[in-house]
């Protein structure tokens, strides 16, 4: 998926977990009589809603989805990026996480103008989940049940991008190493020090 080009855009986007589902639900990303494979939310409250959304999309279109739940682990993105690298055409839409982006752009097709307002509406007032549109930061009824988005745009505009947008496909080389050394500091076996100069080698080398 190609992000935004504002900076308001790209850091929504950024931020944003569901942007894939909300791609999903506007005709007429999909030509009527076909089956869309899905793989959604995890199972629970969220999960369940994102399969109803679908399937109303499948209603008004004259299509068919079939929703898995994902799991809630990382090793979702490893079943995804199996796919990704054998280019399988079992799974047609992902819901990714908010850090894949960078790991799943290679792979994606741009969804941005199948942006529905509407049901980002819907999801921001049941879940507080944050949207991709502008507008809806300044819609009443979100700020009704949400009022602290109203200067998420102020937020958006400052942020600083996840180190997955910069290393794409490389983000989990980086994490691991984030972790594993931040673990060492806390069990006491290297200083604060030692470590991130072991992480920025680890960085810098990706970065190449």
């Amino acid at each position: 998926m190609k992000l935004a080009a504002t900076p308001f855009g790209r850091s929504v986007v950024r931020m944003f977990g569901s942007t894939l589902l909300a791609s999903l639900l506007t005709p007429p990303l999909f030509g009527a009589g076909v089956t869309v494979r899905f793989s959604g939310e995890p199972l629970g409250e969220g999960g369940r809603y994102n399969r109803a959304l679908a399937e109303e999309w499948a209603q008004k279109t004259g299509n068919k989805v079939e929703y898995f739940f994902r799991t809630s682990d990382s090793s979702a993105l490893q079943v995804y990026q199996q796919y990704w690298a054998a280019k399988s055409s079992d799974v047609d839409v992902y819901l990714v996480d908010v850090i894949w982006q960078g790991i799943a752009a290679p792979h994606a097709v741009d969804l941005k103008k199948y942006y529905d307002e509407e049901v980002q509406k819907r999801i921001a007032i049941r879940f507080s989940v944050l949207p991709t549109r502008p507008a809806l930061y300044s819609d009443p009824e979100v700020l009704a049940k949400s009022p602290f988005f109203k200067i998420m745009p102020n937020v958006f505009n400052n942020a600083v991008a996840r180190p997955s947008t910069v290393t794409g496909g490389d983000y989990n080389q980086l994490s691991t190493a984030f972790f594993q050394n931040v673990n060492t500091v806390l069990t006491g076996g290297e200083s604060a020090q030692a470590v991130v100069s072991e992480v920025e080698k680890v960085a810098k080398r990706i970065l190449r």
